[in-house]
């Protein structure tokens, strides 16, 4: 497999991702905080019925899990999307960050796909299974770029421009941890952020694997 080896060092990504958040950090970090909130206010609420009703405590435990299941996709696809409008420097607003929902059953095929691989990978050990996780970490960028692909493609898609690309991915995530341990000290308040932060980041990232990868194939992305 031919590899789309990108030249930027994580510090590179982190000084254009600032660059980029100029005038934004704001409704980014209101965008995060809006994202949160329906992300885990309800979570909060059935971890706190659990407590309350020992009895049904398995049933809201179920519950919990499946609204997890149904809303981290499109929300993941959002994420992504608001993201990599930030790194292109084009308009964004609040409600972006919830565009994930108008491709709700395509978000929601993908990170099914994804999770049974990288579970499958994970069973054999966890070293595989991380892999696997950076293997496929471009794939809501790309449903975001091309809706109209099919899952199993744009899974494909991301293993093939991730090749010789995961190590300098992993690095770019470790280089976050010192930001994250800050925000962590401030309860949390500073992630809102450390997240735009990172995810504009991550969307250079794929910027820049995307760009390594049409210098070679033009036609294919």
């Amino acid at each position: 497999m031919e590899s789309y080896l990108i030249q930027r060092s994580p510090s590179d990504f982190r000084t254009m991702a600032r660059e980029h958040l100029k005038n934004k950090w704001v409704q980014s970090a209101i965008a995060t905080l809006s994202m949160s909130i329906v992300s885990f206010i309800p979570s909060i609420i059935l971890s706190v019925m659990i407590i309350q009703d020992q009895a049904r405590a398995t049933y809201y435990q179920y519950a919990n899990q499946i609204f997890s299941i149904l809303v981290s996709p499109p929300l993941t696809l959002g994420l992504v999307t608001y993201f990599i409008k930030v790194s292109r420097k084009q308009e964004t607003t609040i409600p972006d960050i919830f565009s994930g929902f108008q491709h709700y059953l395509a978000s929601l095929k993908l990170y099914l796909y994804m999770m049974f691989f990288i579970v499958l990978w994970s069973l054999l050990l966890l070293i595989p299974g991380i892999i696997a996780a950076f293997r496929y970490a471009l794939s809501f960028y790309i449903l975001s770029d091309h809706p109209e692909m099919k899952t199993s493609e744009i899974v494909n898609l991301s293993k093939e421009m991730m090749h010789g690309n995961k190590g300098k991915f992993f690095v770019l995530n470790l280089s976050f941890i010192g930001w994250v341990l800050l925000a962590i000290l401030t309860c949390g308040i500073g992630l809102l952020f450390v997240i735009p932060y990172m995810q504009t980041a991550f969307a250079g990232f794929y910027e820049e694997v995307k760009q390594s990868y049409q210098s070679s194939r033009p036609a294919e992305v």
